[in-house]
């Protein structure tokens, strides 16, 4: 069988990794392993290095909002809102830090060297009552194993990010939404929140489609007296 690297002489390495890393950022969902094979096999392992490897299941994690089961035994949607370094992650539903390998998708506790948690103590009752309000709506609403919903706080913004993916490829299908909000210019009375929709399913019996389309989330203020209020207003709009 010939590879990417047999048949391509005129390619340099630096351009076989460049297709490859897009070829893997382009995985559709629940397929990324199944990609990184294909990609190994097309221009060879000793090319596709495991840092590299690492590196792009990162970069896909984070840009998919992909869940892990975190230590607490919560489904946790990585992001970079959640991010405390490159291989450690928060968890909202506790406040906990814990450690992420992302290319395999295990977790473990953070231990004694674990960095301290960066999320913005300013927030943390407002973060605490919307967790558990985001927790609440995504079990109701969402009907696949596979899914999350996470407030986070850093930096004097808040973030929600809503996941649920169902891949079933025994049957050549999967599907993918994500979602994610942005809650600014927090004061003790109201708020801005902005967000995106994004849907990716992926049919692939007798032929190979894919749909991904987005719907942004145009700004809107939300007004408050409190915590609970402040959760129930930003849920509302979700």
């Amino acid at each position: 069988m010939s590879t990417f690297a047999d048949d391509e002489e005129g390619v340099d390495d630096a351009t076989k990794l460049q297709i490859s890393k897009h070829f893997l950022l382009s995985s559709p969902p629940g397929q990324f392993q199944e990609v990184l094979k294909d990609v190994k096999t097309l221009v060879g392992t000793s090319l596709v290095s495991e840092s590299l490897c690492e590196e792009t299941a990162k970069s896909y994690n984070n840009r998919n909002n992909r869940i892990v089961k975190a230590p607490s035994g919560s489904n946790v949607t990585l992001s970079v809102a959640g991010e405390v370094d490159k291989s450690h992650q928060i968890d909202p539903t506790n406040g906990s830090v814990f450690k992420v390998n992302h290319l395999d998708m295990t977790t473990s506790e953070g231990g004694e060297e674990a960095p301290a948690s960066n999320a913005d103590t300013s927030l943390e009752l407002k973060q605490a009552a919307l967790q558990t309000d985001i927790s609440a709506y995504v079990t109701g609403r969402y009907v696949c194993e596979s899914c999350s919903g996470c407030a986070y706080a850093k930096d004097g913004k808040m973030v929600v990010v809503i996941t649920g993916e169902n891949p079933n490829l025994r049957n050549f299908w999967a599907g993918k939404w994500n979602s994610v909000f942005t809650i600014t210019d927090i004061s003790t009375s109201s708020a801005q929140i902005s967000g995106e929709i994004k849907v990716h399913a992926h049919y692939f019996e007798d032929g190979n489609v894919q749909l991904q389309t987005q719907k942004p989330i145009a700004a809107s203020e939300i007004k408050y007296t409190n915590e609970k209020e402040f959760a129930e207003a930003v849920v509302k709009l979700i």
